[in-house]
């Protein structure tokens, strides 16, 4: 996996977010999780498991086997998802 483009933008509209999906896929519990990151968990729930508008992301552009793919994740699960290793190349 090569790393083309990070940064940090605003939604001006609703995205899917991958970290959400990372989290999801992971099939961990948010009880299993300190307060704060139970917080991050409960408020992307609220959140349909979406990037909002008027919301901070992370937006990355990386390139695997050849294709190009955009990552975009919430701040708070993206942390969460690194901090736990819930991303499947961690």
């Amino acid at each position: 996996m090569d790393l083309i483009s990070s940064e940090i933008r605003t939604a001006r509209k609703y995205h899917q977010c991958d970290a959400c999906a990372a989290f999801y896929r992971s099939g961990l519990d948010a009880d299993e999780f300190d307060a704060d990151d139970r917080a991050s968990i409960d408020a992307a729930s609220d959140d349909v498991w979406c990037i909002t508008p008027g919301q901070k992301y992370l937006r990355q552009a990386v390139k695997i086997d050849g294709l190009i793919f955009t990552f975009r994740a919430r701040l708070d699960i993206d942390l969460v998802c690194r901090k736990h290793g819930l991303y499947q190349e961690d």
